[in-house]
This record gives structure tokens, sequence and C-alpha cells, in this order.
């Protein structure tokens, strides 16, 4: 059983290519389950081996299928059944613990170059107050005919789209729209005296590359769909400007538990206009059917971390905000339309470099959420500190929330306390106010058919972007004070509320300039321009290059 917090994000990959449907069906047959820790007997609601997984540490169950495919595959939801149980069907499950749906969600990958699909959900959740367990599951699995194209092997020696041409450089640190002046590009050195259509900007984004080399990440640069505001004449003139979506090194990366990228404070992107028309930002295709659904509101992803402090002083895991001789610290959230009728689920993780039993006490606007203890360190194991964590809801009449955390160091002067993360999950209404704001409303993927999205006060919201895929984002446009646009049920979709009146700002190092390189097309190849294959390849700083040489050559 694995025992960690899962969290995932969900992009369902939709492809305009030939494909094939293969429909499934999962019928949950449940039954009590046994579990010891450490002698103490731990009994909850299960079904088939198959499909089973927890997480003992918080007591919940969910459903998780490795599915075989011959080829690139995504999950659409058909159809599910649920079932209302009673408390004590909960057996020795958390209720406060419960999500409040089933929140699908599906990946691909590869192992020893078999392909898989994985389908997740929790089979238990309270909706409103209802508790609900599901019976039955209807999915298609869409296979892709073009999965060449889709995955691109990195076993093929290609040339770097940064071999040829003039390019440049600037940066983001969070995610978000962003507009691109022509006054910036200038300062960049970038001539702007092109033609604007063949304006082009790649990057990858400010999430860390994957630890494990079966799962996808794009082998070069791609570019990035862009909206150039007055391109059409084809002059760069000065009140033209260009929005496009950036990624920065705020995201969520689920290996190594941390909404901070590890290795980059920066998330690069590059422009260049020598590789001819560029990638814009396409209308949506709007489904026809009448809607079934009309969302107001939306599941909002409220965060704060930050890595500071590294107590082993080797290894990925960092920490943030410290506690020692300051052992009391107040967090304070701002959340703009929230609904207060609706629970907070706050999540967070702690950790403890202390000989003595040492415990955090946190509570949200002066009401208790609990206490997190840890235990005491052993001089006998190389261990710098013990994490724990503590999952909690709490509800609130105020926009404003102050998380206070107490330290308590058991009595041991030089212990030392500190703070991984805080996650707030909300709900919102989905209203303007002057600022760009991404949402989702998980209902999306836990049903079939068609909803409208209906976002109120809206007039300085001229689109929404679909933000699913951040190399391939669409929109959708408005010139009313309501905005409403339809989507298709049954696959998770993320999207920005584009507000004119908030855009941000790229920033720039003082060298913008980027040198050809080919390191796809010559990485690999000896002084005669032959491909060689080789055992090891080393990088260093150029302080460093003659100790590398030598050991190259030993």
């Amino acid at each position: 059983m694995k025992k960690k917090l899962l969290l995932f994000l969900l992009t369902f990959l939709m492809f305009h290519t030939a494909k094939s449907q293969d429909k499934r069906a999962v019928k949950l047959e449940w039954k009590k389950l046994d579990f010891f820790i450490l002698e103490k007997k731990i009994t909850i609601p299960g079904f088939q081996d198959e499909f089973m997984d927890a997480d003992l540490d918080t007591k919940k169950v969910f459903f998780k299928s490795n599915i075989p495919t011959s080829e690139y595959s995504n999950i659409k939801l058909l159809d599910f059944s649920t079932e209302i149980i009673s408390d004590s069907d909960l057996l020795d499950l958390e209720k406060n613990n419960l999500e409040n749906n089933p929140n699908f969600k599906s990946d691909f990958f590869t192992a020893r170059d078999e392909y898989f699909v994985t389908l997740t959900f929790n089979p238990i959740f309270n909706d409103k107050g209802t508790l609900k367990r599901v019976t039955s599951i209807v999915y298609e699995i869409t296979k892709n005919s073009q999965k060449k194209n889709s995955i691109p092997s990195v076993q093929n020696i290609q040339n770097s789209v940064l071999a040829t041409g003039e390019w440049f450089r600037f940066y983001v640190e969070k995610s978000g729209v962003y507009k691109i002046t022509k006054s910036f590009l200038e300062s960049l050195g970038f001539n702007t005296n092109v033609d604007p259509r063949n304006i082009r900007i790649y990057g990858n984004g400010g999430r860390m590359a994957p630890l494990l080399n079966n799962t996808y990440y794009p082998d070069d640069l791609t570019e990035n769909a862009i909206h150039f505001i007055g391109e059409e004449d084809g002059n760069f003139s000065n009140q033209d400007f260009i929005l496009f979506y950036a990624e920065g090194v705020d995201t969520w990366n689920e290996e190594s538990d941390t909404h901070v990228n590890l290795f980059s404070d920066k998330s690069y992107y590059y422009i260049t206009s020598s590789l001819g028309s560029g990638k814009r930002i396409q209308e949506s295709t709007q489904p026809s059917g009448a809607s079934t659904l009309n969302f107001t509101t939306f599941d909002d992803y409220t965060f704060y971390e930050k890595d500071l402090f590294n107590p082993g002083r080797i290894g990925r895991k960092w920490l943030g905000d410290q506690f020692g001789i300051e052992n009391e610290k107040t967090f304070n959230f701002s959340i703009p339309n929230l609904i207060t009728s609706y629970p907070i689920r706050f999540y967070a993780n702690f950790a403890s470099a202390s000989f003595g039993n040492s415990s955090f006490q946190v509570s949200a606007n002066q009401q208790n959420l609990g206490t997190v203890s840890i235990a005491s360190l052993n001089n006998f194991d190389y261990v710098a500190a013990i994490e724990n964590f503590l999952e909690a809801s709490f509800t609130t009449t105020s926009t404003d929330i102050a998380i206070n955390i107490s330290y308590n160091n058991g009595g041991v002067p030089s212990s030392r306390g500190y703070l991984d993360y805080i996650i707030l999950k909300s709900k919102r209404n989905l209203v303007g106010y002057g600022q760009q704001f991404v949402f989702q409303n998980l209902e999306q993927q836990n049903n079939i058919g068609v909803a409208q999205y209906t976002i109120s006060n809206a007039s300085s919201i001229k689109q929404v972007w679909d933000i699913s895929d951040i190399y391939n984002v669409s929109r959708y446009s408005n010139n009313q004070s309501t905005f409403s646009f339809k989507v298709n049920l049954g696959q998770q979709k993320k999207y920005i509320a584009v507000d004119e009146n908030n855009y941000f700002s790229p920033l720039k190092e003082s060298n913008t300039r980027v040198a050809n390189q080919n390191l796809k097309g010559t990485i690999f190849n000896d002084n005669q321009g032959n491909f060689k294959d080789i055992d090891y390849i080393i990088f260093t700083q150029g302080f460093l290059y003659n100790q590398a040489e030598k050991l190259a050559n030993f």
C-alpha cells in the first residue's frame, strides 16, 4: 500500500487524428479488509485487490487500475453508478478526510517498451453531507494512431530549433498570462522590423523534468501558441503586443512532493522570427448540444511554500519557514469570491529535528485544526528530521484566512521545526474582480454530456483560455458583462480568465541573446561529424573544464 499524499493534476489529451475506441466496464465488489500497523488492527472498506489502493496514514481508499494498451491512449469516462452509505460503512476511515467528489483521473506511461494508461478515482466521497460509494464505472480507451508524432522518440538524432536563426530569451517566475510589448522585445535586442506573423515563442514551462525516463517530456524546446494583437497588417506597430500563457516554477510536482522547482528559480522562454509563420491561439469549438449543467462556481487551489532549508544538507528535500527561536508564526491568505457555505480543505506538511517529542498546533481564523505530533530523533539513525502531515477542514465567514502555527519543542531548546507547505482547497464564485485567475470545476470530469460555464462581472474579461495543454492553448471570446461558454463533460480541463486590467510582465537578464547550438544534432558526433556511441556525458562549469577532460580521459 502506498503511504503518501496522492495529489494528481490531470490533462486529458485530445487529438484530431484517426482513433479507435475500447469500451470497458468495472463493477466494484465491496468488502471489509483488515490491516495491521504496529500490531494495531485497522478495518476499512475495500474491493478487488487488482483495483485497490489505500493510504493507511490518512485512512483513505483509492481505485487504481493500470491498463495495458498497444499505443498512446487516454481515457474518457462514459458513466458511473453510486449508492448511498452510512457512517458505519466507513469502518475505520476518517469521514473528515473524504473528498467531495470521485475526482476521476487518467495518465499515460510506458514501462519496458510497453504502454499503459492509468485510471484513478476516490471510490468513497462526501457529496454535500451524503456519503456515497461508486459501485460501477464505464469508460472508453481512445487510442491515438499517431503515437509516433505524439511521443517523440529520444533515440532519434534531431536538430535543435536553436541550431539556426536569431534567438533571444526572457524568463518568468510565476504562471499566468503575460503581455510582451514592442519596447520589451527591443530591450532584448530583438529586431522588431519584421513581419510579426513570423514571431514565435518556444519553451517547455517551469515544471521539473520527470525523474523516470519513461515519462514523456519534450526532448527539445516546444513552440507555444500565442495571441498577437495587431499582427494582421504585417507591421509591428507601437500599440501591438503579444499575449501568451507562461508556466512558472510554481506548479505541483507529485514525484518530489513540492510546488517549487528544485533546480531553477526561472522559467525561460525563447523568441525568434527566423522560422516562418508562428503558432497562434485558436478559437475553441463549443459543443452544439444543450447544456445539462451550469457552472457558476469553481474549485480553487491556493498554496504557500518556500524552499529555504535542507536539514540533511543532501538530496532534494527542502523545507520552508523555520521554528526555533520564534516558535509561533501566522500565514495569511486572501481568497476572493469565497463561498463560505462550503468547508475549506486544509493540507500541510511539517518536519522537526528534535531529540525530544515535538509537535505543531495549527489553527485557522482561531479555529483549532489539530495537533501534529512528531517523534524524537535517534542518535543511531542517519535522519536529520522527521516529517508528519495534517489534513483537516474548516468553515469561515471571511475571505481572509489566517493560519496560525505554534511549535512545541518538547523541552529541548536546540529543536528546530519546519513548515514544508500549506494547501487550501475551496469553492469560489465565478465572478470577475479585475485580475486574471485560473479556474476549473471538478464536476466537469465526473459527469457526462455538456456543461456551460458562466462568469459574472466579466466586462474586462475579454477571453477565457483553455490551458490544459500549455503548448496548445485555445480561447473563448467575450464582449458581454456576463461571459458564458460550453464544454464537453467527462474530461478535466483547466482555464484562465484573461482580464485586460491584469497582464503579467516578463523579466530579462543582462545577456538576452542566445547563441546557435545544436546539442540534439551534434552531441553524439565524433570529431569527423559521424555518430558515435558513448558511455557517458560530463556537464561542467567552464572553470572545471580541464578537470573534466582529465576525468573523461581516465
